[in-house]
């Protein structure tokens, strides 16, 4: 029997785990909704030239048209080469308007890459609401 205008169950929790096993590297990708509207990218391993391409399909599936945040989480990316960013800047290019990119890391390296490449500042663990990209 179906119940109308009574409480409604909250939307599940999706995550969806992706692990790219290159010759060299590995790249896990966890893809998560912790609240309505927005994207969370948990990355850790390494991204490279070898890995771009799953990395970057794997983001072009995350962003559904009813999302509004994408906070990408690089904390436990261990190497990024140009490959990598050359990504996340197109990401940034495609998101419709309105859709916050967020970054996160603690590696200088990777914060270096990213602010030469346009993306703002990433925020460091801990400081807070992410710097949007």
């Amino acid at each position: 029997m179906s119940q109308t205008g009574g409480p409604t169950a909250a939307a599940p929790h999706v995550r969806k785990d992706v692990t790219v096993q290159t010759d060299r590297h590995a790249l896990n990708i966890e893809v998560s909704e912790p609240e309505g509207g927005t994207c969370l990218v948990r990355c850790a391993g390494a991204i490279d030239i070898e890995n771009a391409p799953q990395f970057r399909e794997t983001l072009d599936r995350a962003l559904q048209p009813d999302k509004r945040r994408l906070i990408l989480d690089l904390r436990g990316v261990t190497f990024m080469d140009s490959a990598g960013v050359g990504v996340i800047v197109g990401i940034r290019d495609r998101l419709q308007r309105g859709v916050q990119m967020l970054l996160r890391t603690h590696d200088t390296r990777t914060r270096t890459l990213l602010e030469i490449a346009g993306l703002g500042r990433p925020s460091c663990p801990g400081a807070g609401t992410p710097a949007p990209a």
